[in-house]
């Protein structure tokens, strides 16, 4: 297998960076729309994590307040 990617720093997960900006939050909620609309049997999981995700942060949201 080929070692091209070692000098193609964009390439590599590794140095990949994720900032918590606005255009992230689009972006995520975009593609969460999509997948609704185009895979019916994955709806009730994306609801449930929804939801679930929604309990855990207002839970570590008042704790930590």
């Amino acid at each position: 297998m080929s070692d091209g990617h070692r000098d193609r720093p964009e390439v590599q997960m590794g140095t990949l960076w994720i900032t918590a900006s606005w255009i992230g939050a689009v972006l995520a909620l975009g593609l969460g729309v999509m997948v609704y609309e185009s895979l019916p049997e994955t709806r009730l999981f994306l609801l449930g994590s929804l939801g679930l995700g929604v309990v855990f942060g207002v839970v570590l949201w008042w704790k930590h307040r």
